[in-house]
Formats: C-alpha cells, sequence, structure tokens
C-alpha cells in the first residue's frame, strides 16, 4: 500500500519544502527522550497506538524514541493500523536473548515524516534501528554523514518484520516495502547520503547474525553496508523481491568499523531476487572474508556503475580481504559500468557455475597491483556451464586479452 489522498499528496509537497529548507543551514541531532513499550492487562502484545502500552501515558511523539527495550521478558506482537500512520518519533527495537519481537504493519503505510517547517530538528543521529544490543545491530539507519535531522526518515508499506533471539540474532522482513530513500516521494538532497548497514557492531559473542528479506519484501535506500559484525561473521538473503540501492559495500568501512576478527561476510541473491545499485564494492575492509553468492533462475544483480572485488587497503597483506563472486544455476550479474576485479591489494574469485556474466561497460580489469613489492593477484574464472560475455577486451592482470563470449 502507498501513500496517496489529496491531503497526503500536499503533505508530501510540503515535506519537500521543508527538506530544502534542511538543506541550506547547518543541523544538529535532536536530544531525545525514550518513550518506551510496556505491558497492559499482563501482556505485551497490542497495538502501536494504545496510550497505555507507553510508559509516558501518550503514544512516542516528536522529540522521543519509540524504544521496544531488550529487558522485556516473553515474545509479543506490535500491531499498526490500517491505512496511512505517521509518526515522527525515532525507531529503536530490540529483544531479549531467547524471545521473538514482531512488528505488524500489513495492511498500514507507516511514514516517519520530515518537519513541516524545515528548522526543527526531529531525529537523531539513528532514528531507525533493529538491534540485538548497543553492540550489534540488525539493522540501522545512520544520518549523522548527511547531517540532515529534519528530512522524513522512513516509509513502510504492508509490512511485517521480527526479530528472533531464541537463537543466533535473525532479523526477517517478511513482505512489504521499506524505503528508506525517498520516504512519500522526498529525495535526500544533501551531498551526502545516509547509510543503511546490516549486521553492523562489532558484537564479541560466537553468534551469527542474519538479515533476511522473504515473501516479497522489497528495499530502497541511499548508501547500503554489509558489515561482517561477531566472530563468525554475518549473513544477508534477499530471498525474492525487487531492491533498489545506490552505493553497495560489502562491508562497509566509512562510518563505523566491523570488529578486528577474520570473519566471513556471505550475502546472497536467490529465488527471483533482483537487486539493482549504481556502484558495488565487494572486500572494503582488511582481514574480512566477502561473498556475495547469486543463485536460481531469474536472479540478478545488475550494477549500473563502477563495481570493484578485492579491494583492500592493507598494502602488507596482499591476500587481505578475500572476495568472492558465485553466480550459479541460471542466475545473472550484469556490470554496466567499468569492472576491476582485484583492485590494490586483495584476492577476488569470480566463479560461474551454470550462471551469466554480462559485462557491458567501459573496461574489464582482472588483477591489479598499486603497491610496492605486492604480486599481481589473481582472478580465477570457472565456467561448468555458465558463460562470460564481455562488450570490450579483458585485461588480466595487465595483460589485454579478446572480448571473450561463453566459456
Amino acid at each position: 500500500m502507498s501513500v496517496n489522498g489529496n491531503g497526503l499528496n500536499a503533505f508530501a509537497a510540503a515535506m519537500a519544502v521543508a527538506v530544502l529548507a534542511c538543506a541550506f543551514r547547518a543541523d544538529a541531532a535532536a536530544t531525545l527522550t525514550a518513550n518506551n513499550w510496556q505491558k497492559v492487562g499482563g501482556v505485551f502484545d497490542g497495538i502501536v497506538t494504545n496510550e497505555a502500552h507507553w510508559s509516558r501515558g501518550h503514544v512516542p511523539t516528536t522529540g522521543e524514541r519509540m524504544v521496544f527495550p531488550n529487558s522485556l521478558d516473553g515474545s509479543y506482537t506490535v500491531a499498526f493500523p490500517d491505512g496511512a500512520y505517521a509518526n515522527s518519533a525515532s525507531f529503536d527495537m530490540a529483544a531479549k536473548s531467547g524471545e521473538q519481537v514482531t512488528m505488524d504493519g500489513q495492511g498500514a503505510s507507516w511514514v516517519m515524516p520530515g518537519s513541516d517547517d524545515g528548522v526543527t530538528e526531529l531525529y537523531d543521529d539513528v532514528p531507525f534501528v533493529v538491534k540485538k544490543d548497543n553492540n550489534q545491530s540488525l539493522l540501522k539507519f545512520y544520518t549523522k554523514d548527511a547531517s540532515d535531522y529534519c528530512h522524513a526518515v522512513a516509509e513502510l508499506s504492508n509490512f511485517k518484520f521480527l526479530l528472533n533471539l531464541e537463537s543466533d540474532p535473525a532479523l526477517v522482513l517478511d513482505g512489504g516495502t521499506y524505503d528508506f530513500r525517498s520516504p512519500a516521494g522526498s529525495e535526500w538532497t544533501t551531498t551526502k547520503k545516509p547509510l543503511l548497514l546490516l549486521c553492523s557492531g562489532n558484537g564479541n559473542d560466537d553468534s551469527t547474525p542474519s538479515v533476511t528479506f522473504r515473501n516479497g519484501a522489497s528495499l530502497s535506500a541511499w548508501n547500503v553496508g554489509i558489515q561482517a559484525a561477531g566472530k563468525n561473521g554475518g549473513r544477508v538473503v534477499f530471498d525474492g523481491g525487487t531492491h533498489y540501492v545506490e552505493a553497495l559495500k560489502f562491508p562497509d568501512g566509512g562510518l563505523e568499523y566491523a570488529n578486528s576478527y577474520a570473519t566471513e561476510s556471505v550475502t546472497i541473491l536467490t529465488n527471483g531476487a533482483a537487486l539493482s545499485a549504481a556502484s558495488m564494492d565487494i572486500g572494503h575492509r582488511n582481514n574480512k572474508r566477502i561473498v556475495l553468492c547469486l543463485t536460481g533462475a531469474g536472479t540478478e544483480l545488475a550494477v549500473r556503475g563502477a563495481a570493484t572485488a578485492g579491494s583492500g587497503n592493507n598494502k602488507s597483506t596482499p591476500a587481505s580481504p578475500m572476495a568472492r563472486l558465485i553466480v550459479r544455476d541460471g542466475a545473472t550479474a550484469r556490470f554496466q559500468g567499468a569492472a576491476q576485479f582485484v583492485k590494490t591489494c586483495g584476492t577476488s574469485a569470480t566463479e560461474i557455475d551454470g550462471g551469466n556474466v554480462f559485462f557491458e561497460g567501459s573496461s574489464v580489469k582482472f588483477g591489479q597491483a598499486l603497491a610496492d613489492n605486492v604480486a599481481l593477484s589473481s582472478c580465477s574464472i570457472v565456467g561448468n556451464g555458465g558463460q562470460i560475455c564481455s562488450a570490450v577486451k579483458l585485461e588480466i592482470d595487465g595483460n589485454t586479452h579478446v572480448a571473450t563470449t561463453g566459456t
């Protein structure tokens, strides 16, 4: 369900004006007060608009955080009202170990709007987070770099998502649309855009956190960073659905660093998932093994701009990080801009196992080392019924080869 109607169209127009006003001033994050979810009649289940469920006696609003704390005993579900629902409180969701918390907005369209006057800061640096605790987040929307705290944050339509801590931390987005890019039609006008982190933080336990989009769940965002959040790394699965992002990084190293463990981050596209990205960088930080796997007929990754894999920044360790792109069982990867697999240090493996990879951009390079005394890295290509098609000549370890079709 999308936000529509004359009244809401007018609201969106007013919000667009507010966004422009935000763009021309220095912003500071709002200082927020926690308003915690609590029992009513001995149970945690309830609807988000029930004032009795909130510790401050009213539904969270501007200047507050809508908090579902990790101290609540028992699993529970919070329902959202049908139709359009707007709330300008930041969203902070956690669950106690061994429990499950569900947000059920099937039939709802929830908007976290911008300020009407374009001046009032509504949100803090993290206006939307689903987390295990303060050290480990499953989904974290981070706006500090954009420095715009009066902009609309998100629009979630016909949604359902659940946080399960019965074993390894798991966030499941079970259908619906999740728009962090242009909620209610408002575009971010700041030079730097906000960042959506999946499986982020520096958890020191032995768990393997995961985030799964399924049942047609659709994600739209500007910058997306997928991190290895614990000793055992992390897992992100796009199980079907259509997804649109600008910069895609595995893992992100700009605003929030992953921990020092030599962990593995695995991202899987399957069951007809379609992911479109303006740019892609696999293997952005040190000591991380990054795997991006596309599997199944109808599954497709399309990178419209530059794509790099194995782009490490530790010149003394050419094997770190290791980036692997696996395309199998009828899946397709399209690189429509310049592609460079292995840049500076690191190792990159491209495995084609019954899948298809198309290079449609201006250049394709496999293997390049910029640091002194570091051997040229390599890229392995395994066919097994798959195909590689290139519109330009392939450059492998500095040597140019004739454009290849098939394996």
